[in-house]
C-alpha cells in the first residue's frame, strides 16, 4: 500500500472553486439539454443520446460529485496519468488494445513513434478511467 502524499490546502481550495464554477456550467448545460425537445420531435431519447444527451451530462455530474467529496481523489488520478503520459513519450508502455478493436489495425500506429504515443496515452487514459471507476464503485 502506498503512503498517503499530503494534499496542499490551497490548492484544495483553488480546486473545489473551480469544479464549483464547472458544476455551474454543467447545469446551466443541463438546462439547455433538458428544454430542448428536438431530440424527443425526431424520436430519440435524450438519457441515451451519447455526448449530446442527459446520460453525458448526468455523467459528468457524477464525476464533480466524486471529486468534491473527495478532492485527493482527483489530484491521485491525475498524479497516475500524469505519469502513464511520460512512460508512453519515452516508449515505456507496451498497452494493446482489446484483440476485436479494429480502430488500432493500422500498423502506422505502431511504426511511427508519434501514433504509437498516442496509442499509449489513449489506452492508458482508458485504464486509468477503468480503474477509477472500479475503486468509486468499491467505497
Amino acid at each position: 500500500m502506498q503512503d498517503a502524499t499530503p494534499v496542499d490546502a490551497s490548492g484544495v481550495e483553488r480546486l473545489t472553486a473551480l469544479l464549483d464554477e464547472l458544476k455551474r456550467l454543467v447545469d446551466w448545460l443541463h438546462g439547455r439539454v433538458a428544454s430542448s425537445s428536438d431530440a424527443e420531435r425526431d424520436g430519440h431519447d435524450a438519457a441515451d443520446s451519447g455526448l449530446t444527451g442527459k446520460g453525458f451530462l448526468h455523467t459528468l455530474k457524477l464525476m464533480l460529485a466524486r471529486v468534491l467529496d473527495d478532492p485527493g481523489s482527483l489530484a491521485s488520478h491525475y498524479g497516475s496519468f500524469a505519469g502513464l503520459v511520460l512512460d508512453a513519450a519515452q516508449q515505456k508502455l507496451d498497452l494493446e488494445p482489446e484483440p476485436g478493436d479494429r480502430r488500432f489495425k493500422d500498423p502506422l500506429w505502431r511504426s511511427s513513434p508519434l501514433h504509437r504515443m498516442l496509442l499509449q496515452v489513449y489506452l492508458g487514459w482508458q485504464r486509468t478511467l477503468g480503474e477509477g471507476a472500479a475503486l468509486h464503485a468499491r467505497r
